[in-house]
């Protein structure tokens, strides 16, 4: 990605690219000032990683109004919408909200937000397994769930994975 921004400093794919690795790699801020370039370079059509990685990012730089109302402004404007990557993000993102007031005891009515970001987070995850994301093992360990890791609704939530079907299934004999 450096390489083709170099060749093409206005190439936004580039710019979400490279955005994308340093999210995964948890550089959140480096993260966001790529998807920020992305955006501003006109991203067609935008996607929804952007701008739940730039969201992400605002707001585990204490940017929570803002990071909260991009997922807000762009919500059902995606097609990842329909197999749950856009909602997974923005429980993401709540979830990364509240790990930023656990760290920040003077956000004033701190308490409040918290448990509001705790329930849209833990609805978006539902509503993402609801719409088709199921990678139950990355729910577990991924790092921007960390403070709803002992949570019971978050436990109650992985704990729900359905059962895979053995091969073979006894469900449907075979006919001879």
């Amino acid at each position: 990605y450096d390489m083709s921004i170099q060749l093409d400093p206005q190439l936004a794919e580039a710019f979400a690219g490279r955005g994308k690795v340093m999210l995964r790699q948890n550089k959140l801020a480096e993260a966001g000032k790529d998807f920020e370039k992305a955006l501003e370079l006109k991203l067609e059509p935008e996607d929804s990683e952007v701008i739940t990685g730039l969201a992400l990012a605002r707001v585990v730089d204490g940017k929570l109004d803002a990071g909260i109302k991009l997922v807000e402004d762009n919500r059902g404007k995606n097609q990842a919408q329909k197999q749950g990557l856009f909602t997974y993000n923005a429980a993401c993102v709540y979830a990364r909200a509240c790990e930023y007031l656990d760290a920040h005891k003077d956000v004033p009515d701190r308490d409040k937000k918290r448990e509001e970001y705790r329930k849209k987070a833990l609805a978006d995850l539902t509503q993402s397994i609801k719409e088709g994301f199921n990678d139950y093992e990355w729910m577990a360990q991924d790092p921007d769930f960390a403070a709803l890791r002992e949570d019971a609704d978050f436990k109650k939530i992985l704990a729900d994975k359905p059962a895979k079907k053995p091969e073979g299934d006894p469900a449907t004999p075979n006919e001879k």
